[in-house]
């Protein structure tokens, strides 16, 4: 599995239930180091250190829904939907 999969994966937690909000939005917290309201590259890229840059393009080209640069929580939310529902796939970027 390339690191953006596994970025995606951990995004959600392991269980048979999809996690609620309350847990994304702690594991936004966790990605936004700097407590900006923003994750940037160099936060995740910080969490996961051997990222190839490419996954990491593909991560935000994927989540980045308003192509700033920057994920805020309301595109981490919806990406974390479509994941949990099966529809996020960061291949087809």
């Amino acid at each position: 599995m390339n690191f953006a999969l596994k970025i995606v994966s951990l995004l959600a937690f392991v269980s048979d239930a999809a996690p609620s909000i309350d847990e994304h939005r702690q594991d936004f917290a966790t990605y936004d180091a700097n407590k900006d309201g923003f994750i940037d590259p160099s936060e995740v890229r910080a969490l996961y250190d051997g990222i190839k840059s490419w996954d990491l393009s593909a991560y935000f080209v994927a989540v980045d829904a308003n192509e700033n640069g920057l994920i805020d929580l309301d595109e981490f939310l919806a990406a974390n939907e479509k994941h949990d529902s099966g529809d996020l796939d960061i291949k087809d970027y």
